[in-house]
């Protein structure tokens, strides 16, 4: 059974290669300070969408970006001090195409 789980990691890594990506989703009221501060602390671009709570109703700011796996304690730091009421989810990227990340 290790073995198998073992090698299917294995298989993983030579298909997808070592650069692990993580997707965030910031809900946050502060949308454009914190996609500001990531395009200058971590040269990343993001996504501004606007959402609504479903129970609330509220509209809010939603910032999507991609990042590196070393970046991720950095932008809960930025997004922490910027606004302690922010949403993250943090969603593995299996594969990034484009700028910063694999062209093809």
């Amino acid at each position: 059974m290790f073995s198998l789980v073992v090698s299917s990691k294995v298989v993983d890594f030579m298909q997808e290669g070592f650069g692990f990506s993580k997707a965030a989703i910031i809900i946050t009221e502060r949308e454009k300070e914190v996609s500001a501060r990531l395009l200058q602390e971590l040269q990343r671009g993001a996504t501004l969408l606007k959402g609504q709570g479903a129970f609330t109703q509220d509209v809010k700011g939603v910032v999507f970006c991609v990042i590196t796996q070393p970046q991720v304690t950095r932008l809960k730091k930025l997004t922490h001090e910027i606004d302690p009421k922010a949403f993250i989810v943090f969603i593995n990227a299996g594969e990034v195409l484009g700028k910063g990340f694999r062209l093809q």
